[in-house]
């Protein structure tokens, strides 16, 4: 999906970051203390958040004049 910079940046980005359960649910397993959740808890949040800087990187705040 690609977003126009002619509204807020915040609203565009909010419509393709993924869910924020995502990343509550990574810090669940990774504070689980269950080493196999744990494993799988890490790498869940490393993807959420390269898919976040992507986003970021992707569409960038637009400074106004």
């Amino acid at each position: 999906m690609k977003l126009s910079h002619k509204g807020d940046y915040k609203v565009g980005r909010s419509k393709v970051y993924p869910p924020i359960e995502d990343y509550l649910d990574a810090q669940i397993k990774i504070n689980s203390r269950d080493p196999v959740l744990v494993k799988e808890g890490k790498e869940q949040f490393d993807t959420y958040i390269k898919v976040c800087l992507q986003i970021k990187k992707n569409y960038p705040k637009i400074k106004k004049a």
